[in-house]
């Protein structure tokens, strides 16, 4: 039990498992197997998975011809055009959505781990067409791993965005930076002058007039030497 806690806090990002629906397609088999049959005098138990790759193409293409004029019917280019930004929902293939680019764009899941079923299933959906944002998956909840069962924030517990105070910050996280603010500044400060004044007292005594300089434009301890 407690690996399967442990899986709580993993999600999975996938394309959403899309099923069909089982009236519509068995009433669509057996359309296929009558007409097969009498048709053809083939018999088989079950379509395979070309048999609907085509079925849905086929079809696609009779609902872009059914809304298309006559010009666009007549055109490949405007034709092509009505596939971009749409979406397509067949009895066998579930939902899809071609996007401005002609790119299919699948509906995209947030998995979570049920612990009761071992499993993952969907909690979260995001899908081009219907929204920008995530939406819940009816019937599932997010299995959030935390104490308070509640997302976890966007930001570190300090500093983080804290509504009711006038820099963003929680209270706490304002007056430990003012804290530590106002130790660490007065001791670099500190810490300088004593690094300098120490450097002026130790060349002050090896010479007095180490700063001055000779009329010949050198420096008094080079004259010193020569």
């Amino acid at each position: 039990m407690v690996a399967l806690q442990g899986f709580r806090s993993l999600l999975k990002i996938q394309p959403c498992i899309q099923r069909p629906n089982n009236s519509q397609t068995l009433g669509l088999l057996n359309q296929f197997i009558n007409y097969t049959k009498v048709n053809y005098n083939v018999t088989y138990e079950e379509p395979n998975e070309f048999v609907f790759t085509g079925f849905t193409a086929v079809l696609w293409l009779a609902q872009i011809l059914h809304k298309a004029g006559t010009k666009e019917a007549h055109s490949g280019k405007l034709l092509a055009s009505q596939f971009l930004n749409r979406s397509f929902s067949t009895p066998n293939t579930a939902h899809y959505y071609v996007d401005e680019q002609g790119e299919r764009q699948n509906r995209m899941c947030i998995m979570t781990f049920n612990v009761a079923s071992r499993s993952f299933e969907s909690a979260l959906l995001y899908s081009r067409e219907i929204s920008k944002d995530l939406l819940p998956v009816d019937g599932t909840n997010m299995n959030w791993a935390t104490l308070d069962g509640l997302p976890p924030s966007d930001h570190p517990v300090c500093p983080g965005a804290s509504s009711g105070t006038s820099s963003g910050y929680p209270p706490f996280c304002t007056r430990d930076s003012e804290t530590i603010t106002s130790i660490v500044v007065p001791a670099v400060i500190a810490l300088v002058l004593t690094i300098v004044s120490t450097f002026y007292v130790h060349f002050r005594k090896a010479d007095r007039d180490w700063w001055l300089i000779t009329r010949d434009g050198t420096s008094h301890d080079f004259a010193l030497v020569l």
